[in-house]
This record gives structure tokens, sequence and C-alpha cells, in this order.
């Protein structure tokens, strides 16, 4: 089970990760219209209302006069990422590729191949919640769903440590992620790097209560989440390498079966990544599109690389 802090940013972050899912296959069969996302969004609204209204026992942990005034400060950073997720994104990174092919998509209503812009071949799974952002309505809200993982990783993390530690320990350690100038910067506009932060938070947190619970489906849910992960960006690969080293010492020092604990973990990791491996494997006969397994990348590509 899971405490409210943990219970919300969970159910937000597989809510989010299902809009994406669905949005990149309503993409590929040439489906990306405002009325069905109207359509869809209804009957996920419906689904969630029903699940809200069962799970209204929530409670937020209580907290003492310390930890209200240290809960004020957040809001302090909170609402200044917020102020600049309402103005029109001006970034590099939003205006070469985090919203410009997601624009592309949307104006020829499917997911398509741009030959002229490397960064089209990149795991995009929040640019596809960027995508429905467009259609729904414009950049602006595509800026507010990625402000939105900035208080979502500041709960998980209070979440998280306040299921052992006092609520003085929980909320310095999340005000220290909350008052980092990068993060305060990243979420005031269409980055992808909180999302990714995120989703691999919550893969950490699902992963440590496989190793504390010894129940397999956490083990699952990590491997779900660390797979979204790698749909986000490849260097959550280098989090997925990780765990299974866990994995391996932990099934080791308990005698389980290393092979049976890994292929829980890994299978619906690779599963989850799959759809963009066939992607770019398709659009450019290399999976892991720019980085080439299958002989010499082209020279632009080394290029790139080497920049």
């Amino acid at each position: 089970s899971l405490s409210t802090c943990l219970t919300i940013p969970f159910s937000i972050g597989c809510g989010l990760a299902i809009l994406s899912t669905i949005t990149f296959f309503l993409g590929i069969v040439g489906f990306l219209y405002k009325p069905v996302f109207y359509i869809l969004l209804l009957i996920l609204f419906i689904f969630s209302l029903k699940n809200f209204i069962y799970r209204k026992n929530l409670k937020m942990p209580e907290l003492k006069f310390q930890g209200i005034f240290l809960t004020i400060t957040f809001f302090v950073f909170f609402a200044v990422s917020f102020v600049g997720a309402l103005t029109p994104p001006t970034f590099y990174d939003s205006l070469v590729y985090h919203l410009s092919i997601p624009l592309q998509y949307v104006k020829n209503h499917r997911i398509i191949e741009i030959e002229s812009n490397i960064f089209s071949n990149f795991p995009q799974n929040i640019e596809m919640l960027y995508t429905m952002a467009i259609i729904l309505c414009d950049d602006i809200l595509a800026n507010l769903i990625h402000f939105v993982f900035f208080p979502l990783i500041t709960l998980s993390i209070y979440g998280f440590l306040r299921e052992k530690y006092d609520d003085k320990i929980s909320i310095f350690a999340s005000l220290i992620f909350a008052i980092t100038p990068a993060v305060v910067i990243l979420a005031s506009g269409t980055y992808i790097d909180l999302g990714l932060t995120f989703y691999l938070f919550l893969s950490f947190v699902s992963f440590m209560k496989w190793t504390e619970t010894s129940q397999n489906k956490w083990l699952v849910l990590s491997g779900i989440l660390t797979g979204f992960s790698l749909g986000i960006k490849y260097t959550a690969g280098i989090s997925a390498i990780i765990f299974i080293l866990i994995i391996f010492y932990t099934t080791i020092s308990k005698r389980e079966n290393i092979f049976s604990k890994i292929t829980l973990f890994a299978t619906p990791a690779f599963l989850v990544f799959l759809p963009w491996l066939i992607k770019n494997f398709v659009y450019t006969g290399n999976p892991v599109f720019p980085f080439y397994i299958f002989g010499n990348a082209p020279d632009y590509i080394q290029k790139y690389l080497s920049h």
C-alpha cells in the first residue's frame, strides 16, 4: 500500500503515461484530431471520477507549525515556475524540437517522418503529451504539463521519506530539490527533464518497495515505469542497468532465481519502450537512432554525437 503523498503522484503519473501512449498510437494511425481527444478525455474522466470516489478516504499528513512554515516556502518557488509556464516558450530546445516536432504531427494529424530534424527520431513520450496539449489548446498548456512534474516530484520525495523519517527531514529533503535553480527554470518551459526525473523516481520508489516487501508486482511496476522513462530519454538506460545490477545482487543474497526476477523487470521495460524502437527502425533503419548499432553512422550523425 502507498501513502496519500505517494498515491497521488503514482495515480497522476500512470494517467499521463497512458495518455502519452494512447496519443502515440493515435498518431501512428492518423487520428490526431481534437474531437478524438475530447471523447478520450471524457472517458478517462469518468473512470477517474469513479476511482476518486472510491479513494475518498485519502488524507494528507498533518503538519506541525515548522512543517507548515517550510511548506509555504515551496509555494514561492512553485509560483515562480508557474508564472514562467504561463508565458510563450522561448527556449531553444522547445522551439527546435520539443514543440516544433509535435506541431508537425498536429498539422498532419499523424506521426510523420521529418528528415530535416534529427531530433524527430528520439524517444518522445513527453512530446506526445505536448502533442495532445497543442491539439486541445496551445503551447501554454504544454508548458503547464511539464510544470506539473515539479510539485509531483517534490510530493513524491516527501511521501517516500515520510514513511521512514519525521516531517522535518522529509520536508527539508524535498525542499532541497524544489529550491534548485535548474529545477525551477526547467519547470517553467517545455523540456522533458522533469518528466524523466519524475518517472525515474517513481520507478525507484517501486523498486525499493520490491526490495522491502519482495512482492513481484512492485518489480513489474518498476520495469514499466523504467521502460516509459526510456521512451522519454535514452539516458534512463543508466538507471535500468543499475536496477538490474541491484536485482542480481539482491537475488543472490536471498538465494532466489536470478533469471525470473530480471525477466519480471526487463520484459515490461522492453515492451513499453518497444514502440519507439520499431518507429525508429522503420524510419531510419536504426532502432536506437542516433546511436548506430548496425553499420557506421552517417557523417551528420557523427558530427552531432561529437558535438
